[in-house]
């Protein structure tokens, strides 16, 4: 019996099951234990940065660490969903548009933005 078992969880167990249980990461071919890896072995946590072009309805999207002490200096970066909204659009659908990676920024992100309407990233999440 299951309560009765003296097996021992790791995190490649729990990795294998949720791979069972859940399809992939949507908007993205991210891993999903990759990402929970870096969500689980690394401090703190990220805040996302967004410049928007109002020419071309781009955006480059940054990623850094949070920290109290604005002089402090971290390299930390994470796996990161994002969605956003714009001004007509479902403020409640909070599916993940597309993902940072710890590598690399995303520069001129094709977000299709309408320059006379705002937008919110990670829209939800405040």
């Amino acid at each position: 019996s299951a309560a009765g078992s003296k097996k021992v969880a790791n995190s490649a167990a729990l990795f294998k099951e949720l791979r069972a249980k859940y399809s992939p990461l949507t908007g993205s071919k991210v891993d999903l234990e990759k990402v929970l890896i870096n969500w689980t072995n690394s401090p703190g946590f990220p805040v996302i940065n967004v410049t928007r072009n109002y020419k071309t309805g781009k955006v480059n999207i940054t990623q850094t660490r949070f920290l109290l002490k604005a002089n402090e200096t971290q390299k930390q970066t994470y796996y990161v969903p994002f969605n956003y909204a714009q001004q007509p659009d479902n403020f409640k659908d909070v599916s993940v548009t597309g993902w940072l990676t710890p590598d690399k920024p995303l520069v001129d992100y094709d977000a299709k933005l309408k320059d006379k309407q705002w937008v919110v990233f990670n829209k939800e999440h405040f």
